[in-house]
């Protein structure tokens, strides 16, 4: 489906909720609550909520910004997920999926096929700049505010710009001009030094590594409690060129992955490693090719679905695994 159904959506509905996934980051909650303002300048009733929690990266950069956790959103005309793939990702918040419309940059997932309408273009290197596009088709200017937060969402998933194309840049000219901010202000802005309970997680993550060399690439298996996204890419710093981590709950499993990106020639981290364990965990999988996550039902099973990305690791690399 294309932008302009999107919108078309957008314009028709009176009441909209906006809804983005577990342990929302940057790159969800920021572009959430410009769609929200720019809906409520055209006289619309719109909510922003996220599953479960917002990351603490983002929450020092939308501070005095309303975000709803797991709210009910039965009574809304239109509900809108931004940066999701798949329902897993909004336990456990339910959803109607004749009035769904789907904004994301992975991988095409259960709720874009679903979804009443859907722009979803893996080529994006965040989610910020599809929103910064369906914001440009409303009558609205933006504020130093919105500006700000785009930025933010563009900046937290490019790396702080590592991975940033044409695109973003020419879009974050015109931001910062909005923005009255110089780009070194937006960073202190989302600084923050890693507090004691992550650096504990990532800590006794490394405890439990499991460790193996597949040819010459290093790749890393571990559980956590939380902050399983961040131990990933801790993993990456210590050496690791891919990194998978897990976190079992009862009843449920969230698994997120990192891999070098001097790997992407050779490797798909989401559709090839990821999306072929999804009946493994009882879930789904997607993401994008250096960076990948999968929620599922089945924690007891996270073993097994460590063994078998293993051997398609090794199928996909043409080596076998050795353990370190």
């Amino acid at each position: 489906m294309t932008i302009h159904k999107v919108v078309a959506e957008l314009k028709k509905a009176r009441k909209i909720a906006i809804l983005t996934h577990h342990n929302a980051d940057l790159d969800s909650v920021c572009p959430a609550l410009v769609l929200k303002e720019v809906l409520q300048n055209q006289g619309k009733e719109a909510m922003v909520g996220a599953a479960e929690s917002v990351s603490k990266g983002a929450r020092r950069m939308i501070e005095g910004h309303d975000v709803k956790i797991d709210p009910d959103v039965s009574a809304y005309d239109l509900v809108v997920t931004i940066d999701c793939a798949s329902p897993e990702q909004l336990l456990p918040i339910k959803l109607d999926y004749t009035k769904l419309v789907v904004i994301d940059h992975h991988q095409p997932g259960a709720l874009a096929e679903k979804a009443v309408a859907a722009y979803v273009d893996s080529t994006s290197r965040s989610c910020t700049q599809i929103v910064y596009k369906i914001v440009k088709e409303f009558d609205v200017k933006l504020t130093p505010d919105m500006a700000k937060l785009l930025i933010a969402g563009i900046v937290g998933d490019t790396a702080y710009l590592r991975f940033a194309d044409i695109e973003i840049f020419e879009i974050l000219i015109e931001l910062l001009k909005i923005s009255g901010k110089k780009y070194h202000e937006i960073l202190d802005l989302l600084g923050s030094e890693t507090d004691v309970s992550e650096r504990i997680a990532i800590l006794k993550s490394a405890k439990r590594i499991h460790a193996y060399s597949v040819g010459d690439v290093l790749v890393v298996f571990s559980t956590v409690g939380s902050f399983e996204a961040s131990v990933a890419r801790s993993f990456l710093k210590l050496g690791s060129d891919i990194a998978i981590v897990a976190v079992p709950r009862d009843g449920a499993v969230r698994i997120s992955g990192r891999m070098n990106w001097t790997l992407r020639p050779k490797l798909n981290l989401a559709t090839e490693i990821f999306k072929p364990c999804e009946a493994f965990i009882g879930g789904s999988a997607g993401g994008h090719d250096a960076a990948a996550s999968a929620n599922g039902t089945k924690p007891e099973n996270i073993k097994r679905t460590f063994e078998e990305m293993l051997k398609l690791l090794e199928k996909k690399l043409g080596a076998k695994a050795k353990e370190i």
